[in-house]
C-alpha cells in the first residue's frame, strides 16, 4: 500500500501485479484523510485477498464501469424515445388520421 501525495490531493494507492498477464497496476484504495490509515489497512487487505484468488482487481473495475456506463445509455435511450418531438407528432398524426 503506498500514501501518493500531489500539490492537490493525498491518496492511498494499491500496487500488485496482475494475475492474468504479470504487469504492474495499481488500484486507488481511496483520498486521505476521508479514507483513514486504519481503514485503508482494512481495505488493502480485502483487495490483496480479491487478488490471491485471481482477480484483477484493474479489470473488473473496467468491466463494472462499463456495465455501469451501458445502464445509463439504455436508460437514457428509453427517455429520448418517449420525448415527444415534432417529427414524432407529425408521424402519430398521419399514422392515425390521414
Amino acid at each position: 500500500m503506498r500514501h501518493e501525495a500531489t500539490k492537490s490531493k493525498r491518496s492511498w494507492i494499491y500496487r500488485y501485479k496482475s494475475p492474468l498477464d504479470g504487469r504492474m497496476r495499481q488500484t486507488n484504495i481511496g483520498e486521505w484523510p476521508a479514507i483513514s490509515l486504519a481503514a485503508s489497512t482494512v481495505e488493502w487487505g480485502r483487495l490483496r485477498g480479491a487478488r490471491s484468488a485471481g482477480f484483477d482487481l484493474a479489470v473488473d473495475k473496467r468491466e463494472v464501469r462499463a456495465q455501469s456506463r451501458q445502464a445509463t445509455e439504455a436508460k437514457s435511450d428509453r427517455k429520448a424515445k418517449a420525448l415527444l418531438t415534432v417529427r414524432r407528432v407529425e408521424d402519430m398524426y398521419v399514422a392515425g388520421h390521414l
